[in-house]
C-alpha cells in the first residue's frame, strides 16, 4: 500500500527510538551473561528504485540489466556485548537467496543473492519468565548480486553484477531466554543507497539507487560471561 510505503521507515525509526527509551527508563535487573553468539534463518524482501527496467554501463562499458527481486530467505548470524541489562552493541550478518527477472531478458529467471551486515546498538526492556523486548539502530553495509544480467557491446557475454552500498537499519522484536539459551525474532527495516557496481572485478560508480529492505529473523542465541546488572 502506497501509505504504508510511505510511512513504514518513519514506523520503523519510532519504534526503534521507543524501545531505546523504554530501556533507559526501566529498572535494572540481573542476567548471567555479558557476550552472546548465534544464528538462524532469515527472510528478506526488497522494493525501491532498482527494478527490471534499468539499465547501467560499468568502467569498461559492459551493459548491466537491472532485476525485479522477488522475496528471499537464507541464513544468519548474530554476536554482541552487553554491558549492562538495557544495552548492548551487536553484528547481525545475513546472506539471503532470491529469484529475480529483467525485461531485457524476457522469459529468463536469475538469481540473486543479498548480503547485509549490521552493526547495531539495542536497547533491552526485560519482562517476566526470561522474556525480553529490544529496539535496534545501526548502521549497515549491502552487496546485491545478480547473475547473468551483464553483456558486452556484442551481447555474447554474461556475467555477475554486484550493486553494493550503505545504510540505517531501525527494528526490534522479543527474545525469549531460557537460561544462556535465547529464542530471538525480530524485523529490521534497512534504508539502502546502492551506489557502486562491479562487474568481473571493475569497479565503478552509478546514481544512487535507493531500496527498501525489509529483513526477519528467527535466531537462536548462546550467553556467556559474567552476571550484570
Amino acid at each position: 500500500m502506497p501509505f504504508l510505503n510511505r510511512t513504514s521507515p518513519y514506523l520503523a525509526g519510532l519504534a526503534a527510538a521507543a524501545m531505546l527509551l523504554c530501556a533507559a527508563m526501566a529498572p535494572a535487573q540481573a542476567r548471567d551473561r555479558m557476550w552472546y553468539l548465534g544464528g538462524g534463518l532469515v527472510s528478506s524482501s526488497l522494493s525501491g528504485d532498482l527494478d527490471q527496467n534499468d539499465v547501467f554501463f560499468d568502467a569498461s562499458g559492459t551493459t548491466v540489466f537491472g532485476a525485479d527481486v522477488e522475496r528471499g530467505s537464507g541464513a544468519a548470524v548474530q554476536g554482541g556485548f552487553m554491558p549492562s541489562p538495557h544495552f548492548g552493541l551487536e553484528l547481525l550478518f545475513g546472506v539471503s537467496g532470491h529469484d529475480a527477472s529483467t525485461s531485457f531478458l524476457p522469459g529468463e529467471s536469475l538469481e540473486a543473492s543479498l548480503a547485509t551486515l549490521l552493526f547495531s546498538g539495542l536497547g533491552v526492556v526485560p519482562l517476566d519468565d526470561g522474556l525480553e523486548l529490544f529496539g535496534r539502530a545501526g548502521l549497515g553495509f549491502y552487496d546485491l548480486v545478480i547473475e547473468n544480467n551483464a553483456a558486452d557491446a556484442s551481447g555474447t557475454v554474461r556475467d555477475d553484477s554486484s550493486f553494493s552500498g550503505r545504510g540505517i537499519g531501525l527494528g526490534g522484536g522479543a527474545m525469549l531466554l531460557l537460561g544462556r539459551v535465547g529464542l530471538e525474532l525480530g524485523y529490521t527495516l534497512h534504508l539502502v543507497n546502492l551506489d557502486r557496481l562491479d562487474v568481473d572485478g571493475t569497479y565503478g560508480s552509478i546514481p544512487d539507487q535507493n531500496l527498501r529492505v525489509g529483513t526477519v529473523h528467527l535466531t537462536v542465541t548462546f550467553h556467556f560471561g559474567r552476571e550484570i546488572r
